[in-house]
């Protein structure tokens, strides 16, 4: 992490520990998921948040940014299609 961290925190009145936590958290988590996309592509927002144990919205917003990111897209129907993972 770096300065820019440690200026956010003194701005926003927020403990850098608390920061460095929700970051690792967060990043841990997509982790988790593009790990999980890997092994099964047929996948659910909802099947991956009882695997994590994190709420069904977490997983979307996750899916989300992964697939405006470009490290993933889905092809196929909403019920079921496959996730591709680059």
């Amino acid at each position: 992490m770096g300065s820019w961290l440690y200026f956010f925190a003194l701005k926003c009145k927020f403990s850098v520990n608390l920061i460095k936590k929700s970051f690792t958290k967060r990043h841990w988590i997509e982790g988790k998921v593009l790990a999980l996309l890997r092994q099964k592509a047929a996948h659910s927002a909802k099947s991956l948040s009882l695997e994590l144990g994190v709420s069904e919205r977490q997983i979307q917003r996750i899916l989300r940014k992964l697939k405006e990111e470009g490290t993933i897209e889905h092809n196929g129907a909403k019920r079921n299609g496959k996730w591709i993972v680059y």
